[in-house]
């Protein structure tokens, strides 16, 4: 798979999870709290499915893809992450494939908030 391959489904995973989260909130606020409920469980348990594939596909042997929609909100803390020292924002799905391409090996993989 390309590099840009790689970068089309990553972005297309980003506006997924965006519409995703979007409409969820718009449910819960209608509902309730759907996040426990059945729905809740089968619509994150299938976003999880997705994310986990998609890491497959793309080399992701670090769980960056988790890190990035939920410790990183999909980009918008600006969390700093790299390897050995090799620090930089991920705000964006290039420097999320920049990261999971950086990876491998013995070097060390490390992040930090904004």
């Amino acid at each position: 798979m390309t590099r840009e391959e790689k970068l089309a489904l990553l972005r297309q995973w980003e506006v997924s999870y965006l519409k995703l989260d979007l409409q969820m909130d718009r449910l819960s606020a209608v509902v309730g709290s759907t996040v426990h409920s059945p729905l809740g469980e089968a619509v994150w348990g299938a976003w999880g499915n997705y994310t986990r594939a998609l890491a497959e596909l793309v080399g992701d042997g670090y769980e960056w893809l988790n890190w990035y929609c939920f410790d990183n909100d999909m980009g918008k803390k600006a969390c700093k992450a790299g390897w050995e020292g090799d620090m930089r924002p991920i705000t964006q799905a290039a420097d999320l494939l920049w990261l999971i391409e950086g990876g491998g090996g013995d070097k060390e993989a490390t992040w930090a908030e904004a």
